[in-house]
């Protein structure tokens, strides 16, 4: 049965050149019940449901409500001018085939679609240059860059090792080549906490820019300041070359050479004559042995060579210096002894030998005994 009414104040249009409209319908529910209106287009003819969009398609609809539905249309620019026709139609969602009402067909008149517009040839021209203009630029500034130089910087060896403090070093040699481009303006400096340990000597660098290719050369120094490990960076550069070239130099600081000094420098050991009667005590001097240098030695024996090896030995030692490492100012003790066996009025000689690392080893003392004459 016919449960809507369908009717429109304007059932035909006439689209304007952008092929898009609206048309509204009006809908009244003239079956005397609460129904839910679905409103929905058909198309006829050539027209496309596509080109159609109801707003709001569905409504709640008491007795005798009225409501507005509008369709908009929008036709494609490939569709053809001429008139096309659609119609609005509207069923009772509680039963579609009960409740229904078909509207009024609507015609929409359809322009031709506006013709391609025609780009000037003076703006094809405009455009033509500013695009050239653009990929010039973009080439000479991102993609052609002017030479550049390339420092490569090598030496034959970065370590200078251990160098007594306040002493200086041979130099060391490094060599700076550009393999790029463009001709370098090279500096060269030293970075770090312990730069000053550390000099550039003599440089073939400064004075000229370095040419494409060719190569000059740095003398590096180290002269320490202070004991230990010693390290600085050397920074080589040029405005129009790349990242700075770092390179590290090493080195140690050494104290004064290792001396060994004996206190006393002799020994002289002279037994009495009438030994005790308690029984025979041996006659004893100290000998101190010192470093009198900054540098660390061992010492790896310390003996007693008597001049004749065919008598009994005479004199004993009792050392505290074996396999002691003295660092400066350190120092150990030996002691010498003089046995009271020794034949009255004869003289004894022996040398204490000391055998290290420091300079100037073995170290020997000489040594003399003689017992009184009765």
């Amino acid at each position: 049965m016919a449960a809507f009414s369908i009717t429109s104040a304007q059932p035909a249009a006439t689209l304007p050149v952008t092929r898009r409209a609206r048309l509204d319908f009006t809908v009244t529910n003239t079956s005397r019940r609460d129904l839910t209106a679905r409103a929905h287009v058909v198309p006829d003819g050539r027209a496309q449901s596509g080109w159609f969009t109801i707003v709001g398609p569905q409504r709640d609809s008491p007795p005798d409500a009225t409501h507005q539905f509008g369709v908009q249309v929008a036709v494609p620019i490939t569709a053809d001018a001429g008139r096309y026709r659609f119609r609005l139609d509207v069923v009772g969602v509680e039963d579609p085939d009960e409740f229904e009402g078909e509207g009024e067909w609507a015609t929409i008149d359809v322009p031709p679609a506006p013709e391609p517009r025609r780009i000037p040839l003076w703006a094809i021209a405009i455009a033509a240059v500013l695009l050239v203009a653009i990929v010039v630029g973009v080439y000479l500034k991102f993609i052609r860059q002017p030479p550049k130089a390339n420092l490569e910087v090598s030496a034959s060896q970065q370590a200078f090792g251990a160098v007594p403090v306040g002493q200086g070093s041979p130099g060391l040699v490094v060599t700076i080549k550009n393999s790029g481009g463009a001709d370098a303006r090279v500096s060269a400096t030293m970075a770090g906490t312990e730069a000053a340990d550390f000099k550039v000597l003599a440089t073939t660098c400064a004075d000229q820019p370095l040419a494409a290719g060719a190569n000059c050369q740095l003398q590096i120094g180290f002269q320490p300041t202070a004991q230990g490990s010693r390290a600085a960076t050397l920074t080589v550069k040029a405005p129009n070359a790349g990242p700075p070239v770092l390179m590290t130099f090493s080195g140690a600081g050494q104290g004064t050479a290792a001396a060994v000094v004996f206190t006393p420098a002799s020994v002289v050991l002279t037994a009495p004559a009438n030994p005790p009667k308690s029984g025979e005590v041996p006659v004893a001097t100290v000998v101190t042995v010192k470093n009198n240098g900054g540098t660390p030695f061992t010492i790896a024996t310390v003996k007693l060579v008597e001049s004749d090896l065919t008598l009994n030995p005479l004199f004993q030692l009792v050392s505290a210096c074996d396999k002691v490492t003295l660092s400066g100012g350190q120092t150990c003790q030996v002691v010498v002894l003089l046995s009271t066996s020794a034949t009255p009025g004869a003289n004894y000689k022996a040398q204490l030998l000391v055998v290290d690392d420091a300079p100037g080893s073995p170290q020997t003392v000489p040594v003399a005994g003689s017992r009184a004459a009765r």
